[in-house]
């Protein structure tokens, strides 16, 4: 009877820790206790990292989709981003320019939208912990709590302010704007942001196509999960062990 009684706890609780990963699955996990964790969050709770890329090598003229790739790249030390002085390498998470691009082309045109392809479903904050929006609505209010100002490294951007230019292509509201990046938007100029807390963070005028500029880049969704104690991890040994034992005695 009490084989039983605990046998059946031990499936409740496989059952519970199964459902657990299958939800987390849909974001980047992390420990409870990284120091990437922004003060105040604990396990189930979610969140973003945004940092800025200072000096891209790329032209606002590259895609969405390349930029993707390229700032997903500075953030893991992968592709030509091999120097090792990202913070975030160790997340191994998929990072999205905040950027947004309108092809002109007829037929097979498309317009991305920076909030589309960003997609901010949790608090939003940099490398350092301090928080840049509450969520979604807070990010296309036309305003931010704090400049993205701090890069993949945790330094913080020389000459903040309008020293910073970063290029969106994107209105405050997270939109399009007709001055995209991309090859195809029928634009000479593109729209830029600053490293600043107004509008201009993202919407702050705008200039000809050109590399040498900067980026915004947002990580997926990250999610923080508590480490198992010794005793769980025993105690689901003893689980396993026991179901096993018990299938293995039904088929003799």
């Amino acid at each position: 009877m009490i084989l039983k009684k605990t046998t059946t706890l031990i499936v409740a609780a496989l059952a519970s820790t199964a459902i657990a990963a299958g939800s987390a699955n849909a974001a980047v996990i992390i420990n409870v206790g990284d120091p990437l964790i922004p003060t105040g969050l604990g396990a189930g709770d979610s969140f973003h990292l945004v940092f800025a890329l200072d000096k891209s090598s790329f032209s606002s003229t590259n895609t969405v989709a390349a930029f993707n790739t390229y700032v997903t790249d500075a953030a893991n030390n992968t592709g030509s981003f091999t120097g090792g002085n990202s913070v975030v390498a160790g997340l191994g998470a998929n990072w999205f320019v905040i950027g947004s691009e309108i092809d002109t082309t007829p037929v097979t045109g498309f317009t991305i939208h920076a909030r589309d392809n960003a997609l901010v479903t949790a608090g939003v904050y940099l490398i350092n912990g301090e928080q840049v929006a509450t969520g979604y609505a807070d990010m296309w209010d036309g305003t931010i709590m704090t400049a993205i100002d701090i890069e993949k490294d945790g330094v913080t951007i020389a000459g903040v302010g309008t020293g910073f230019i970063a290029h969106t292509g994107t209105n405050a509201d997270g939109t399009a704007n007709a001055r995209s990046l991309g090859p195809n938007s029928g634009q000479t100029r593109v729209r830029r942001g600053y490293a600043q807390t107004d509008s201009g963070w993202i919407n702050g005028g705008d200039e000809a196509h050109q590399s040498g500029r900067g980026v915004y880049a947002l990580s997926e969704l990250i999610t923080i999960v508590a480490v198992p104690e010794p005793g769980s991890l025993a105690l689901l040994g003893l689980g396993c062990a026991l179901i096993a034992g018990r299938r293995r005695g039904s088929m003799n």
